[in-house]
């Protein structure tokens, strides 16, 4: 290193004495005494390109080998020409195993032919980097959990020559993440259940719930996101039922205009305990508590908003809602049998529920009733 350092002090010194004088000759002068001079610069510049060039391709090897995720280097025909230190340890091969291999065989079976098909694509002169979620399979037969970014290198001529591949290990990671949304449902599920025990002994109705909010999401073609949101997020629905007395929250006979006041503030208690979280689930449970006795027509609770004004979670969770309410006991009345159930609220479309919403439901009770 010690000897690099001083060729490139030496070249630097040739370079800069050459430019000195250069500068300090007149521009008037024989044609041939430029041209020496002018070629004398040339090969100084010469030498310091050809220093400044190894010594960036050093960096960019120490850069590849130290870098601390996976990398890979291979051919148009998807063998291994260079792997780093990372890429070694993760799959838990030496360079001499992964080397001349086909990239493609580090992958679970059944993920390899997508890569084959990304690969392909940019092998083809397609945009890159692809990213996509890959499984590994390392070297005890462990899968690993990955995240790839594969680009093209192209050569002097802009071919595509090389793919280059980054691959993240993710697999702690993800299992951590598996654990808090587990954590997270679990926690969630014991409060929604909290705030129905006074008036479900079993817990069970905010379940119901969310298990029928998701699947009316599903029929109406929400994203999967969005569904598993409305599976978590709906049991919360009545958590403002905390705030209720007993006495009207367990009244057997008909309330009251002011005990049926007191009830109605469940919505926007339960709105106001769950607004202002940064959480997507938190933030659509707050949506669902304060809208889900809106109606259609605009005649419901808290705010008579009415038609798409009412968040689809709301309107969702109402169908959801009254159905499981109508079909289970409460204080104040028996459990209507289900086609007794149906029937009431199938001639609610475009007054209670949202026409939409509604059909999907009944969509999915024929359904269900046709595989049982």
């Amino acid at each position: 290193r010690h000897e690099a350092n001083t060729r490139l002090d030496e070249v630097e010194h040739d370079f800069l004495a050459v430019l000195a004088r250069l500068i300090g000759k007149e521009l008037q002068g024989a044609q041939e005494q430029r041209t020496a001079q002018f070629g004398e610069l040339a090969r100084a510049t010469d030498r310091w390109d050809a220093d400044a060039s190894q010594r960036a391709v050093e960096r960019a090897h120490v850069a590849f080998d130290e870098a601390p995720v996976g990398s890979v280097i291979t051919g148009r025909d998807r063998r291994i020409q260079r792997v780093n230190r990372a890429m070694c340890t993760m799959v838990g091969r030496s360079p001499h195993e992964l080397v001349g291999r086909i990239y493609l065989e580090l992958l679970h079976p059944d993920d390899r032919g997508k890569s084959t098909v990304a690969m392909a694509a940019l092998l083809g002169g397609a945009d890159g980097p692809h990213r996509a979620e890959r499984r590994m399979v390392h070297s005890s037969g462990r899968i690993l959990e990955t995240r790839v970014a594969v680009s093209a290198i192209h050569d002097a001529d802009g071919q595509v020559e090389q793919l280059f591949a980054q691959i993240e290990d993710r697999t702690e990671i993800n299992r951590r993440t598996r654990e808090s949304d587990v954590a997270q449902s679990e926690i969630l599920a014991r409060l929604a259940a909290a705030g129905e025990f006074r008036d479900d002994d079993t817990g069970q109705h905010t379940r119901r719930v969310g298990a029928l909010s998701a699947a009316i999401g599903a029929r109406l073609g929400l994203p999967a996101e969005e569904v598993e949101l409305l599976r978590v997020a709906s049991p919360l629905h009545d958590i403002g039922k905390i705030a209720i007395p007993d006495a009207v929250l367990g009244k057997a006979g008909p309330l009251t205009r002011d005990e049926f006041e007191l009830m109605k503030g469940h919505t926007t208690v339960g709105g106001q305990m769950l607004a202002g979280s940064s959480f997507a689930v938190l933030e659509t449970a707050a949506e669902i508590a304060l809208t889900h006795h809106e109606r259609w027509d605009g005649t419901g609770y808290p705010a008579g908003v009415a038609g798409e004004e009412i968040p689809m979670s709301g309107r969702i969770v109402a169908v959801a809602d009254v159905f499981d309410a109508l079909t289970h006991a409460r204080p104040y009345k028996p459990a209507w049998s289900t086609s007794a159930a149906l029937q009431e609220m199938a001639g609610q479309g475009g007054r209670h529920f949202d026409p939409a919403v509604l059909q999907a439901f009944l969509e999915l009770q024929t359904s269900t009733k046709g595989t049982t």
